[in-house]
């Protein structure tokens, strides 16, 4: 695998190229349940960590207070570690606003997604409708006492991370 390079948003191509990486990774895992899918290009990517190989963005992570908003992979570029790497350090930047849990919402078919947050310690929290198509949700919830708040090594540093 080619030098994979984690970093913050900072370019403006950066967003054309998260739109279509989540519109792939939308249209593929939830097609059949969102026909009329619409990039939000009001959320605050500028926040995000980016995974980038080459040049190519091949997955993105945004927090926002204590949630896990977004987590995307390339569907060419999944079961690398990409979204571990990513996951821990948006559950390093949820402690560091000093929350003790993190959440995050998946749809509940998504169940590779389901176990892949299960093998990082996420548990299952609450089942629910979806607000507008009305499919199944599952919120999924983490204790982060592990990660102290000012901790030393900063997100996106340390082993295999660029």
């Amino acid at each position: 695998m080619a030098a994979l390079k984690i970093r913050n948003f900072c370019a403006p191509d950066d967003l054309a190229q998260i739109e279509r990486l989540v519109s792939a990774v939308v249209q593929e895992c939830y097609g059949h349940l969102i026909q009329d899918y619409r990039f939000d290009v009001e959320e605050d990517w500028p926040s995000s960590w980016l995974a980038e190989i080459e040049g190519e963005i091949v997955g993105v992570m945004l927090t926002k207070r204590d949630w896990l908003e977004d987590l995307w992979i390339a569907r060419h570029q999944r079961r690398l570690g990409i979204g571990a790497q990513l996951l821990r350090i948006g559950e390093r930047e949820i402690a560091g606003r000093g929350h003790k849990l993190g959440k995050f919402r998946v749809v509940a078919d998504n169940l590779q997604a389901k176990r892949f947050y299960a093998r990082h310690g996420w548990i299952e929290d609450c089942h629910y409708p979806h607000e507008v198509n009305g499919f199944g949700m599952v919120d999924m919830v983490k204790g982060l006492e592990t990660f102290q708040r000012g901790s030393s090594q900063r997100p996106g540093t340390g082993p295999g991370l660029a």
